[in-house]
This record gives structure tokens, sequence and C-alpha cells, in this order.
């Protein structure tokens, strides 16, 4: 097989879920996808991390999708669909050239926003519905924000460290916020 081609065989795009602090971008560096000839990246696209902050901004991110006004919602879903029109801009530019799109975002930012339940700490966890859950069918076939086409032409790879060996780094992290 040769590796400088995409295949219609195979997925043509890449998707790396981390969690933030834990190496994505030593990783990233690493490979040198910055510098491979066949790989579209733009290191400064936009993530849906940023939806999360305008949500931190408009004090609703600890709050449950009822409690938002329609403003808000408004300015969020807004927000979302800049981000995944910016995706698949980007994912159809890496198509054009005949090249792979790499990009990364984090698991707890692409989640639907009503397909999120609230635990008991404030925090709120992605919830896969029930089959007798007739108001939430859809976000039991895509529970997140990415559209359908970009997740299955896409390998998706999960970057996981643990917790101990991250904290420090996040530590850093927030001092430099």
């Amino acid at each position: 097989m040769d590796y400088n081609t995409v295949t219609s065989d195979s997925s043509p795009h890449i998707l790396l879920l981390a969690q933030p602090r834990t190496g994505s971008f030593l990783l990233q560096r690493m490979l040198g996808i910055e510098d491979q000839p066949n790989v579209h990246f733009d290191n400064h696209a936009p993530t849906h991390c940023e939806a999360a902050m305008l949500m931190e901004e408009l004090g609703i991110a600890s709050k449950g999708l009822e409690e938002w006004n329609e403003s808000q919602k408004a300015q969020v879903m807004e927000h979302f669909a800049s981000l995944t029109q910016s995706l698949l801009q980007r994912r159809a530019a890496a198509e054009a050239d005949n090249k792979t799109l790499f990009y990364k975002d984090h698991p707890q930012f692409i989640w639907r926003l009503d397909a999120r339940i609230q635990r008991e700490d404030g925090g709120f966890d992605a919830i896969l519905p029930q089959s007798d859950e007739a108001a939430h069918q859809a976000a039991a076939t895509n529970p997140t924000i990415l559209p359908v086409e970009c997740l299955t032409s896409s390998r998706v790879v999960i970057s996981v460290r643990h917790p101990a060996l991250s904290s420090a780094s996040a530590f850093r992290g927030h001092l430099e916020l």
C-alpha cells in the first residue's frame, strides 16, 4: 500500500482526541505533522474548546440546557456552527489536495448539548440515552457535535495519560492563564 496516497478503502483523515495537558502537542511535534507533505494541518485552527470558553463567559457552562435563555442558546449554537464550518472547509481543502486532514480536539468539548447530563458535583457527562427516550434518539447515533461524515471518514486516535502524570502539566497550564 502506498502511504502517500489517500485511497477510498482507508479513512483519509485523522482525528486526535486528547484530554488537555496530555502531551498531544508533543505527540504532534514528535510526528512532525506540520512538515508532512501529504497532511493538511492547521495548528491555529479553532477547536470546540472555544465554545466551552464562550459558555464560561456567558455563565452557563455549569447550567443545564433548560436553564439557558434563547440568546445564550443562539450564541453558543452559532459558535458551534462556525467551528463545524471551519472543520468542513479544512476537510474539503485536504480532499481537494488529496491530503490527509489531521485535526485534534478535546473529548469533553465535543458532546452535543442535549447529550449531556449534569452530575451531582455540577460537572457534565455525555450520555447515550436508553432506546425508550424518544426525545434524545439522535444522540444515540451521534452524541457529538461533529458531523457524521467527519467521524466516519476519520481514524480516531485517543491520547490517554495517567492523571498523576498530567497534573503537573495542568498546574503549569493554569498558571499560564
